[in-house]
């Protein structure tokens, strides 16, 4: 978790450095109007979340999310705005890292979007410049794959 934990924060470093303004964005699923929800993805974290418009994931995406009968599962976005600082968000990068809870990070002075998971980080950054000098820095760390993902 140590080598995680580093990893991720020298790499949302390079992309975003300390003090920026960044966004985490995350959500909880709920079955038609029930307050409860059946797949909790903030209770867990330490941030104040602001609530959007729920979606009806059927009618966002019929042929994904089809349960054949009343398709009424429905995910509500949340956000939240944040300053980056190196280590000081690792509670949350443990969290997703063991599979507690899903977010991800948007920066929109950056124009970028990081997606922590629980073997690394995907990233979307529009600089091409700046992804260039990621991947080139971060070459032995990415994918052995082909497609490098």
């Amino acid at each position: 978790m140590d080598i995680l934990l580093k990893h991720q924060n020298q790499i949302i470093d390079d992309c975003l450095s300390s003090g920026s303004s960044i966004f985490i964005v995350s959500g909880n699923s709920f079955i038609d109007k029930s307050q409860v929800p059946i797949y909790d993805q903030v209770s867990k974290l330490n941030y104040d979340f602001t609530t959007v418009t729920p979606i009806n994931l059927h009618k966002a995406d019929p042929e994904h999310f089809d349960d054949g009968e009343n398709n009424v599962l429905y995910f509500t976005p949340m956000f939240t705005g944040i300053i980056w600082e190196t280590n000081i968000h690792n509670d949350l990068l443990i969290k997703i890292a063991n599979d507690e809870t899903r977010a991800f990070f948007i920066s929109f002075e950056k124009n970028i979007i990081i997606a922590p998971y629980d073997g690394g980080l995907d990233l979307i950054i529009e600089d091409c410049y700046l992804k260039n000098d990621i991947k080139k820095k971060y070459s032995k760390l990415l994918s052995k794959r082909d497609d490098g993902f």
